[in-house]
């Protein structure tokens, strides 16, 4: 690129670069699950078994069964 031509770029990128900012690393992530919740998850596998409802020991609880826990006053 020749001086004069490489100016004129300069130029017409000044005003993106003058409103950029610079690229940073991502904040850190907290994990998502607090002692709280994991209680919370316990105390609803255990109703939901003395209940009959089928819920695994681990990973997510359906939401039907979640909403049938706090339909019955729980929470």
């Amino acid at each position: 690129m020749s001086p004069k031509n490489a100016a004129a770029f300069r130029k017409l990128l000044a005003p993106y670069i003058e409103h950029g900012r610079k690229a940073g690393r991502a904040p850190a992530r907290r994990s998502g699950r607090t002692t709280a919740s994991r209680q919370r998850s316990g105390d609803i596998r255990a109703w939901a078994k003395q209940h009959g409802l089928a819920v695994s020991e681990r990973g997510r609880i359906a939401a039907s069964v979640v909403e049938q826990y706090e339909a019955e006053g729980r929470r």
